[in-house]
């Protein structure tokens, strides 16, 4: 069963990016197990990391690198080694969660302000490659 949070994009039952994960590891789980670590995160250890990261880097974060720092700092960053998390969004896509953690105004970039003006431009098409490949092609 999914459970909201303010990290949206890991509240999936079934993360589409999983299989392929799978295939990497030639579907074996112990070499997964092996080499990727899990850790999970409340909304307020989440927010708790937001407010972390812009204390110690006065860095914005968005919730998911928050809890990729959290993860980082919980496996253990090594002083001799580079340490490096990833975030998935700038955190304008978080804005509101992004200022109450960091106890600062978003500050969004112009190419993003020009982008949030546009007109949204969507189109249906069938969930299979052909389709895809036909749609891309009408466009260009």
């Amino acid at each position: 069963q999914t459970q909201y949070t303010i990290s949206n994009a890991m509240d999936v039952g079934n993360p589409s990016n999983f299989p392929r994960i799978l295939e990497l590891y030639h579907k074996l789980h112990p070499a997964i197990a092996n080499d990727i670590k899990g850790y999970w995160y409340s909304d307020d250890q989440t927010r708790s990391a937001m407010y972390d990261i812009f204390k110690q880097f006065a860095y914005q974060s968005d919730p998911h690198g928050a809890i990729a720092y959290a993860g980082l700092k919980e496996f253990g960053i090594k002083k001799d080694n580079f340490n490096i998390f990833l975030e998935t969004a700038h955190p304008a896509k978080f804005s509101d969660e992004a200022e109450k953690s960091a106890i600062q105004k978003v500050q969004i970039p112009d190419i993003l302000k020009k982008i949030l003006l546009l007109e949204k431009n969507a189109v249906k098409i069938p969930n299979d490659y052909f389709s895809f490949k036909k749609h891309l092609k009408q466009l260009i």
